[in-house]
């Protein structure tokens, strides 16, 4: 889905699963982005659904919490969103960069 989208991401083998990072492509943004895992002990795994954690939000707090038991369906969603604002928000950097010149 993420591919067919044009959404960039890394994917890698992880245990007996793979781990999903989809990280924050500007320079200004290198602190995040989202890291999704499904692999026999993660937190939906053994039945195929997918975990999920902020890293954006990792920076912020000593404790990030995943958030377990999704759909492929559900994270894809939630990346989308985020994706869809990255570029709303490069965007408008970009004309406003282009409006003090």
């Amino acid at each position: 889905m993420l591919q067919e989208a044009n959404v960039p991401h890394e994917i890698y083998p992880d245990f007996d699963g793979f781990h999903i990072l989809y990280p924050d492509p500007t320079p200004w943004e290198r602190q995040g982005g989202y890291s999704i895992v499904e692999f026999k002990y993660s937190y939906g795994g053994k039945y195929d659904l997918l975990e999920i954690l902020d890293m954006r939000s990792s920076s912020k707090s000593m404790n990030p919490s995943p958030v377990g038991w999704l759909t492929a369906e559900e994270v894809f969603e939630i990346i989308k969103e985020d994706w869809n604002d990255r570029k709303r928000r490069n965007i408008n950097r970009k004309s406003k960069e282009g409006e003090k010149k």
